[in-house]
Order: structure tokens, then sequence, then C-alpha cells
């Protein structure tokens, strides 16, 4: 038995009109030289939108000085990460106080099993009059409480953003809005 494979036909490719090709080719470069012209608009809209932010990067690694004088040049003259050590200070600090205000109370828990303990006191390295363990560590207390003070002092003003403020021009709310008649 031999079978006789039927090759299908191929149908042969329609030939254009003439003068379809170049139409064609001109509607494709119509039509890509609008989406160039869309693009284009839509990358100067994002930079309109992303300017600002660009703008506060670049300031915060500014100097103070430099950010009062050319507050919106992208590139600083001089480059500081001053504003960057400062933001991770504040956790730092924050640290500090929990151990001083740690150490602080177990210095004050320390003279209540220890309330007959009396000390010697020294005034200028010569020997004084006896106090109790409990005044002599209430003193090393009473600095703790002013090195506290002191830090709270200087955390107000590291508490202030160092990397600027929010955003310019935007309303809290339907109040401030301004309504025409």
């Amino acid at each position: 038995m031999t079978s006789t494979t039927v090759e299908p036909q191929r149908k042969a490719a329609p030939t254009p009109p003439a003068g379809g090709a170049p139409v064609r080719a001109r509607r494709n470069t119509a039509k890509m030289g609008w989406q160039i012209a869309l693009y284009a608009l839509l990358i100067v809209i994002a930079l309109i939108y992303i300017y600002p932010f660009l703008v506060q990067v670049s300031t915060s690694f500014k100097t103070d000085a430099e950010a009062a004088v050319s507050p919106v040049s992208l590139i600083p003259q001089v480059w500081s990460t001053a504003a960057y050590e400062r933001l991770f200070l504040r956790s730092d600090v924050l640290e500090f106080f929990t151990a001083l205000n740690g150490y602080r109370d177990a210095l004050l828990k320390m003279p209540q099993g220890n309330a007959d303990a009396i000390l010697p006191a020294y005034t200028w390295g010569v020997q004084a009059q006896p106090i109790t363990f409990g005044h002599y560590l209430s003193g090393y207390a009473t600095a703790f409480e002013r090195t506290a003070t002191r830090m709270r002092e200087a955390y107000v003003r590291l508490n202030a953003s160092p990397l600027g403020a929010a955003a310019l021009g935007t309303s809290a709310g339907s109040a401030l809005i301004c309504r025409l008649p």
C-alpha cells in the first residue's frame, strides 16, 4: 500500500495595491511621532512632579548656610552629611536617656538596703563629717539629674527635623479654602 500525500495548495500572498505600502508607512510614522510627543510630555510632567523631591534631597546634603543662600539649586557646592548624622543622633540620645534613667534608678535604690551605713565625707581631699551611704549616692543622683536636664534641653533643639519641612502651598482642610461667589 502506498499512500499518497496531498500537499495543500498554498495561496499566493495578496499583492498590495499600488501605492499602499508608503501610505501605511506614513501612518506608522505619524503614529510613532504622536507617541514620542506623548512620552516626551509625560516625562516633562514627571520631572515637574519629582523636582521638589529632588530639591529636598539635595538640600539635605547642603550646609545650613548654603541651604539658606541657595535653597533651590540641585547640586550642593559643599557636600555635607551633617543632617543625616543629626537624624541618627536622635536615636542615640534616646538610648542614652534610657540608660541614664536606669542607672539613676538603680543608684537611688541602692541605699535602701544599707540605710545604717556611714561613710566619711571628704572636702578638697580632707576628711570631713561622716555621712550616710544614701546621702553620698544622692550626690551622684543629683549630678545625673543635672545631666538629664541638660540633655532634655539639647534634645528640644535636636528633635527638629534636620531634613526640612513638609510640602508648601497645601491646606489643612476646607475651612482654609477661599471660596469665590
